[in-house]
């Protein structure tokens, strides 16, 4: 650690003081606090959400060498801090942030220290703008038949999860945001992008930065490397012109019609999944019986009930219009097997995605929702005059009132769909909060037989 951070500093014997910059909402910032802690290193929090967020936290380290802020910002901040761990919710370009670079203090993430400690042989990074949880998921359920395999980088697992363990995996599948990869200076030995659309563009310049920053998953390999890419992706020339480690393809097409695929799982994550799977040898034959157990990720096209014919999905993590436009086409195909109509709640605040993604996902909601329910927000307010022409439009200050009005058009056979191709941020802390509402008020929710 020392000489990772501390190269070319003086030598001293005081014990190093870090800042760390944002808990989080996921425990993201608990298992950084919990990791510098237990080395001794005296800890300095900045928090911009409220302390009583945090009473059990605080309550938790309480007698430790650490100093609570959740209010100013400013050069004070950094007095005596030797090195600072942004939260991937910070952006980089946030005043602490560039004070900080200015002053000479490090700046660096969870994701990169953990790839600082562990040999980046034992490590399978994966990354992209769609897909990238469940591939993940799905990618450790299959190496666990035969090896001791951790799954980190998602919310309620933090990359310092592995650090804790008494012994060490033979593998580590990681899930690594744009966020996290933005400040990393090492990359996985296995790495694979799912797929790469504009996103985000609300904390990046322009695409071409989002895409910079997904390119350091692979951009620190080595020859004894390997990145993994979806085979005929548009991306994959500027990636493959920045790859220093052999390039393998998988085929997403070899699985959208298969018998096995569900419904509700995107081909590009059997096709990733599989070919890391296969890659690492583990038989094939193992495959069905694996997928039989696997659960998918919470928010993911998650189906929340069944309920007097009515069949509702959670797909709150669709937070850009080309994840949402995947999932109503999906949904809307398998209600027309099962002579069902589909009703989707979507909309929330805008990324600056581009009009070409918004007019697409307008088209598509015209097309194949028999009604539409909009949550309020800046995206909303691009989408909703592209929707005039829709014969069933409805707008809903909350989830609760969003559900309800779902219950006015459903019918038997019918899909609800929450699937927002926006962010969430106006109404609720993040797109999981958003997910569990909906949830709640579909659990809640009264159905009569004469309403079906």
């Amino acid at each position: 650690m020392k000489e990772r951070f501390f190269a070319g500093h003086k030598k001293t014997k005081r014990i190093p003081k870090v800042l760390v910059f944002g808990l989080g909402r996921h425990g993201g910032g608990l298992g950084t606090l919990d990791f510098f802690v237990s080395l001794g290193w005296r800890v300095s929090i900045l928090e911009q959400m409220p302390r009583v967020a945090f009473s059990d936290v605080i309550k938790k380290f309480r007698g430790k060498h650490i100093k609570w802020n959740f209010k100013t910002y400013g050069k004070r901040n950094l007095s005596g801090i030797d090195l600072v761990i942004k939260n991937p919710a910070v952006p980089l370009d946030h005043s602490i942030i560039t004070l900080a670079k200015k002053a000479g203090i490090p700046v660096t993430n969870d994701a990169d220290i953990m790839m600082t400690l562990i040999p980046k042989e034992r490590i399978i990074g994966i990354t992209g703008t769609k897909g990238k949880t469940t591939t993940a998921a799905l990618t450790a359920h299959l190496l666990k038949s035969l090896y001791k395999t951790t799954f980190v980088g998602i919310p309620g697992i933090p990359f310092f999860h592995v650090l804790s363990e008494k012994k060490m995996p033979q593998w580590i599948v990681a899930e690594f945001s744009s966020f996290d990869l933005d400040l990393v200076t090492q990359s996985p030995g296995v790495a694979l992008i799912t797929s790469c659309f504009p996103d985000h563009l609300n904390r990046y310049r322009d695409f071409a930065s989002y895409r910079k920053s997904k390119a350091h998953i692979f951009q620190f390999q080595d020859d004894s490397g390997v990145l993994f890419l979806p085979k005929g992706d548009r991306n994959n020339s500027f990636f493959t012109g920045k790859a220093p480690a052999r390039v393998a393809y998988f085929d997403k097409g070899r699985f959208a019609h298969h018998k096995t695929t569900p419904w509700n799982i995107h081909p590009i994550t059997f096709a990733g999944a599989f070919a890391i799977a296969s890659y690492l040898r583990i038989p094939k034959r193992i495959y069905g019986k694996r997928l039989k157990s696997f659960h998918k990720p919470e928010g993911r096209m998650e189906v929340v009930m069944r309920k007097k014919g009515i069949v509702f999905i959670n797909d709150t993590t669709a937070t850009n219009p080309r994840a949402a436009v995947f999932s109503i086409t999906t949904v809307y195909k398998e209600r027309k097997k099962k002579k069902g109509d589909l009703i989707v709640i979507a909309g929330g605040e805008d990324k600056r995605f581009p009009a070409s993604e918004v007019l697409r996902f307008a088209d598509i909601l015209r097309r194949h929702a028999k009604a539409v329910i909009l949550l309020p927000g800046s995206f909303t307010k691009r989408l909703s005059p592209h929707l005039r022409n829709h014969k069933n439009i409805t707008y809903a200050s909350s989830m609760a009132k969003a559900v309800k009005e779902t219950l006015r058009s459903a019918k038997q056979h019918d899909a609800v769909l929450l699937s927002p191709g926006a962010a969430s941020f106006n109404l609720f802390t993040d797109e999981f909060e958003r997910g569990r509402v909906f949830k709640h008020f579909v659990n809640q929710a009264s159905i009569q037989r004469s309403d079906i």
